[in-house]
């Protein structure tokens, strides 16, 4: 049992595009690297190009920082490139347009702050101009505009099981790049609780004149193992969304054979997906085993080892 799991290796991500509807083309994926996996990926169209803001997460230093690649038409990613990087782990980088300015709100939860960033030059320039305290299990906040107003809607992680988690709604409101967030005026049809389907994986998609919300799925033991569709309405105030598609490593089957480092009895889960300027866009969860990684968790055991005996 041990040794299977150790050859079993451990989870890695990667991102994959692919022209939208284009049922015969295989997705192309960024390539394995042994240091890096790339997850939580996240579009935006700026001025007719599709970039794709990413968690990289480095696992020399157990960490996540966030990057950015250009995709062309062909869904052919660009090697992804430095954007931000802090003392705490960072994941899940929202993008969004508010007037002339690009903003952006990643998963910050170590910090246990809520940091807003501005770009100051497109893609790679960014920079620290507000937080909020005390939110350390608020995770993967998308933003939506509505009659002029800006809603966040994150989920908060239930203290005893990270897999399970509760969403929420909030009015963001920004003044001269200070952030708040106030109670909305919008709700949810349904009361919300913590359970494993409620947290956001991806921004809201525009889909023929519906609207829909991308949810990911988790289980008990595996995070992020599907995606969940909602087709979305507000009527009076509240929120009312239908489940309409399940989108897992099953239902993609023969597009994901294009990302030929990864054979299908080595995927694990879904749990990022989006369509913008006609590219589907989402991450996939593997297994793999890396030599690399394998002393860095050898590594990481010996350092807090000593720890623990220095304490005593």
């Amino acid at each position: 049992m041990f040794f299977a799991k150790l050859l079993r290796g451990e989870r890695y991500y990667t991102i994959c595009v692919r022209p939208y509807l284009s049922k015969e083309k295989p997705f192309k994926s960024l390539l394995l690297h042994e240091r890096y996996w790339y997850a939580d990926p996240l579009g935006i169209d700026y001025n007719g190009k599709l970039f794709v803001f990413m968690e990289v997460f480095d696992k020399k230093v157990r960490k996540g920082y966030i990057g950015v690649s250009q995709v062309d038409k062909e869904g052919n990613m660009s090697t992804p490139e430095k954007v931000i990087e802090e003392q705490w782990h960072l994941s899940f980088p929202f993008v969004f347009k508010k007037g002339d300015s690009y903003y952006m709100i990643p998963e910050s939860c170590k910090s246990e702050k809520l940091w807003l960033y501005k770009c100051k030059q497109f893609p790679l320039n960014w920079e620290a101009v507000s937080y909020i305290e005390k939110r350390p299990n608020q995770v993967d906040t998308v933003i939506f505009e509505r009659e002029g107003k800006y809603y966040a809607v994150s989920s908060d992680i239930d203290p005893n099981n990270s897999y399970r988690s509760r969403e929420k709604i909030e009015e963001l409101v920004i003044t001269g790049d200070r952030m708040e967030m106030r109670p909305s005026d919008l709700s949810f049809f349904t009361n919300r609780d913590y359970d494993y389907s409620s947290r956001s994986g991806g921004g809201f998609i525009d889909l023929n004149d519906s609207w829909k919300r991308v949810i990911q799925v988790s289980k008990e033991g595996i995070y992020g193992v599907a995606i969940e569709i909602r087709d979305s309405s507000i009527n009076e105030g509240k929120i009312y969304e239908f489940a309409e598609a399940l989108i897992d490593v099953h239902s993609l089957k023969e597009a994901l054979d294009g990302v030929v480092f990864v054979p299908s009895e080595k995927r694990i889960g879904i749990h990022t997906y989006g369509i913008v300027n006609g590219m589907e866009i989402i991450d996939l969860s593997y297994w793999h085993f890396s030599m690399q990684e394998l002393y860095y968790r050898f590594r990481d055991k010996l350092n807090y080892s000593f720890k623990v005996f220095n304490k005593k």
